[in-house]
């Protein structure tokens, strides 16, 4: 009798260790981390599947864990069923309702999808709505970088708010420019004005600009007395040689005779003197433009301006005739450059060469801002 007690016993422990086992090796098919499908986790085998499954309408079926269900598309995680239990892994994925054509749910519920995929309108029909042919729309793209674009039909601008590329004409500009002489002593240019375009390629306007040029310093033929026996040249300039020798050959300073004897003369003794060649010179010009613009249809155009106005000359001081005077004096000049114009046909940046007739001043290289209203 105890041996059958203890037989009994044996068996009862043999049968725990052998369910444990099962036990463990169906969880060892599931990676580590993966959540299990509430209610799945059991011993006994399933008799249908614990999963979800989506019916696609190209025949693929996918196993998942629906959820969520919108109008437009079902979200699902990917679902793993391994008889015993199911696990469900990875991220929620999205699917179009379009794609699907139904869902049986584990419980064996079933639901039906009749969505149809949305239809996009094709090129054709697009061109059709903007009444151009798609033949000679294509016909158009192809010959379009051999040949010069003329401007769209109307009809496709009927509703629309665009503008012209470069839409200036009739339209009032303020400027300012300012820039440098190209000589050696720098003059310096400023200049503001306002400007009327009477239509893209004509406009008319006035300006006010300054321009100083700096007093230039040098040799220029001037000869001081200095005495015959420091200066060499006569007062115009003649190189004759030093003296201040008399004839015994003893030096007194007045004497027409060099250090070696010979007879030099008494119209020595001057020296070139280093000092001002040309003064401070101030232009103030009051001008009239007329600026003439080319290929207006595009933003870089080059254009010309023709001024012609007076200016008042000032040096500083009363000049002898040597210098320039104080006064009034007629003015004219021409300049040439590019506009550069913004896509709000509001600003112009314009690089420019100003060639003006005003006594000692050269080529000007200048750079203008203007503004439109």
């Amino acid at each position: 009798m105890r041996l059958l007690k203890h037989f009994n016993m044996k068996k009862k422990l043999f049968t725990i260790c052998i369910s444990i086992f099962l036990a463990a090796s169906s969880l060892a098919q599931i990676d580590n981390g993966t959540n299990y499908i509430s209610d799945s986790k059991t011993k006994n085998i399933a008799t249908k599947s614990q999963c979800d499954q989506i019916f696609k309408k190209n025949g693929d079926i996918i196993s998942a864990l629906i959820k969520d269900t919108l109008i437009d598309e079902v979200k699902y995680k990917i679902c793993k069923d391994y008889i015993t239990n199911a696990t469900v892994s990875g991220e929620i994925i999205s699917l179009p309702t379009y794609e699907i054509e139904k869902i049986v749910y584990s419980n064996q519920s079933t639901k039906y999808y009749r969505v149809k995929r949305p239809i996009t309108r094709s090129r054709n029909e697009k061109l059709k709505s903007q009444d151009i042919n798609p033949k000679e729309s294509l016909k158009k793209n192809f010959l379009s970088s051999f040949v010069k674009q003329n401007s769209p039909p109307t009809s496709i601008f009927k509703n629309s708010t665009l503008k012209s590329n470069t839409k200036l004409d009739k339209s009032n500009f303020v400027f300012v420019s300012g820039g440098f002489g190209n000589q050696y002593v720098m003059p310096l240019f400023t200049e503001i004005g306002y400007l009327k375009q009477k239509n893209k390629r004509f406009g008319i306007g006035t300006s006010f600009s300054f321009v100083s040029k700096p007093s230039d310093y040098g040799y220029n033929n001037n000869f001081e007395f200095v005495g015959l026996y420091y200066g060499p040249y006569t007062i115009d300039g003649v190189y004759v040689g030093s003296a201040g020798y008399d004839d015994d050959g003893n030096y007194n300073g007045t004497g027409p005779y060099n250090s070696s004897g010979s007879y030099i003369g008494y119209s020595g003794g001057y020296e070139e003197v280093y000092g001002m060649i040309k003064p401070t010179i101030n232009y103030f010009s009051m001008l009239i433009d007329f600026k003439f613009s080319f290929l207006t249809k595009k933003r870089i155009q080059p254009f010309i301006i023709g001024s012609a106005g007076v200016s008042y000359r000032y040096v500083g001081y009363n000049s002898t005739t040597k210098f320039y005077s104080n006064g009034f004096n007629y003015n004219s000049r021409i300049s040439t450059g590019l506009d550069f114009i913004t896509k709000n046909n509001k600003w112009k940046f314009s690089p420019f060469i100003c060639f003006a007739n005003q006594s000692y001043i050269d080529n000007i290289i200048a750079f203008r801002i203007s503004y439109g209203f």
